[in-house]
């Protein structure tokens, strides 16, 4: 594996994709005979690349998006039948080469970009010293057997599994143990464990769970990305580290950290466009979800400090002195009340 030592991270082309790559045979064949999700995707790309690219283009780059779906699946299983035959670089930018993983855990920023299952498994092949130092959060699989074989192939790797549920404590405790844990960070988040922040140039629900451990620990992150070259080597990179900001509204800490997260991660989608996984529907949550926990939030706030002497509680939008019990209205009253929804 060759390393180069970079300087400075990609620059963003104003949410412009660099190039729209040729989608070749195998990329057209597969969204005409095989769409998988092909609808979720080509709205996904309508709705960052609308304004830039014509639809005969934004049709070539979901082909694209599918070939590249391809060549992940068959580079996996030829390395699983002949490890050691995928070509890596290693990239390091200038500020990430002080941060040893072997001396102090470390939180690292992950995507769904490149072949991010395999090249990181790769990678450890070629640096076995890193062995067991890495850690990844992962959903469990609807099926449990290949739940347990992906386990058994990332155990077999030297890569530790968290499950998501109950995921930032046992991360936690690996970094200050020691350890590095992995945190992908570009899929819907529901709005209990998300905030809104602007990704690809939409308001979109991110996990919050990163930016709040790197508070905790007063540790800050290093981007980990991987991406597919043209001329077929996996380029694994360390980019600058991320530091917490550090505001006196806490919320908005976590919102702004998590935003540097987003952006990070927007660069180098945008140089390899075709290779992010567009079949996710990352924007499916409304900004006005977010309002309405904010609101509960706040309503309950005032029980869980034990404030208030027994008087009532206004409810979210509610004015002082407003607050009223309705009429109980008929079933036909209901049914013919245009405010409600159908």
């Amino acid at each position: 594996m060759d390393t180069v030592s970079v300087d400075s991270a990609p620059g963003r082309d104003d949410l412009a994709p660099r190039r729209v790559p040729d989608p070749g045979i195998a990329g057209r064949l597969l969204y005409h005979l095989l769409p998988v999700r092909r609808r979720t995707v080509l709205d996904n790309l309508r709705h960052v690349f609308g304004q830039r690219l014509n639809e005969p283009e934004i049709r070539r780059l979901a082909q694209a998006h599918y070939r590249h779906l391809w060549r992940c699946v068959r580079e996996i299983a030829i390395w699983a039948v002949a490890p050691g035959r995928l070509v890596l670089r290693l990239e390091v930018a200038d500020a990430a080469w002080e941060f040893d993983v072997r001396r102090s855990g470390a939180l690292l920023l992950m995507a769904h970009l490149g072949n991010f299952e395999l090249a990181p498994l790769a990678g450890l092949r070629e640096y076995p010293e890193y062995r067991g130092l890495f850690h990844v959060i992962r959903r469990p699989l609807p099926l449990r057997w290949l739940d347990a074989l992906v386990r058994r192939v990332f155990s077999a790797a030297g890569i530790g599994v968290i499950p998501d549920r109950g995921a930032l404590q046992a991360a936690e405790q690996t970094v200050r143990a020691g350890g590095s844990v992995a945190f992908v960070l570009d899929q819907h988040a529901s709005p209990r464990y998300g905030v809104v922040v602007d990704f690809l140039g939409r308001p979109a629900s991110t996990f919050r769970s990163l930016a709040e451990l790197s508070m905790r620990l007063d540790k800050p992150v290093l981007p980990y990305l991987t991406w597919r070259e043209p001329d077929g080597a996996h380029v694994l990179r360390f980019d600058e580290p991320i530091f917490p900001v550090r505001l006196s509204d806490q919320e908005e800490a976590v919102r702004a950290t998590t935003q540097a997260y987003s952006d990070v991660l927007e660069r180098f989608i945008l140089r390899h466009p075709e290779q992010w996984f567009w079949v996710h529907r990352r924007w499916k949550a409304s900004i006005a979800s977010h309002r309405r926990r904010a609101e509960r939030a706040a309503y309950r706030e005032p029980a869980a400090r034990g404030g208030g002497s027994g008087a009532a509680r206004l409810r979210p939008g509610e004015a002082a002195g407003e607050r009223r019990s309705a009429p109980r209205r008929t079933a036909t009253e209901r049914d013919t009340d245009p405010t409600r929804a159908a």
